[in-house]
């Protein structure tokens, strides 16, 4: 994806949130990879966040498979489209946390192309989201952060999300993280 300037709002074609494909799953993979080197630089391992470049088949094979067959019929993916273009990707569905109840769910992920932050599509997957999740059937949802993503903590503050204090470790590629809970009513 090339740099693209941040879309003003008052004169821009609309930020439009579908329910990703499995055609989108290259460029699923593009978003996430750009987000994860740009947000995550600083908290994961440079190597490791760099090595990420190089396995974007992979990545994309994995979207394809969780967008064609996801492991239960509730779990949803949608897109951010920017001028017929997918810029962000969200998923969710129902917790996979071990003090889970039914009525729970999770974004398991939201990742928006750097190129993009500040653009609304951030928001306009969560908004959808939490519709969705609320038209299913649950009552709360969940989703984990890394404490030291003052950004995307800022941004789900925005949402209403609030830590609940639990927390665990994220390891990859020789690194650590501390993630953080935040829960949120639907009703």
């Amino acid at each position: 994806m090339t740099s693209t300037p941040v879309p003003d709002r008052s004169t821009a074609s609309p930020i439009t949130v579908r329910a990703a494909t499995v055609a989108d799953a290259g460029a699923i993979t593009e978003a996430q990879t750009a987000a994860w080197q740009s947000a995550y630089r600083g908290i994961m391992p440079d190597r490791y966040l760099d090595g990420l470049s190089k396995d974007k088949a992979g990545a994309a094979q994995h979207h394809r498979v969780h967008i064609a067959s996801p492991n239960d019929p509730r779990n949803f993916s949608l897109v951010a489209e920017y001028e017929g273009a997918v810029i962000g990707w969200l998923a969710a569905g129902p917790s996979r946390d071990d003090d889970r109840h039914d009525t729970e769910g999770e974004v398991q992920a939201i990742y928006v192309h750097p190129d993009y932050w500040r653009s609304g599509a951030g928001g306009a997957l969560m908004t959808a989201a939490l519709e969705r999740l609320t038209a299913g059937g649950f009552t709360e949802a969940v989703l984990w952060v890394f404490e030291e993503n003052r950004r995307a903590r800022r941004f789900y503050g925005r949402f209403g999300w609030r830590p609940d204090g639990a927390t665990d470790i994220f390891e990859r590629g020789g690194g650590q993280a501390i993630e953080i809970r935040y829960r949120r009513p639907l009703t």
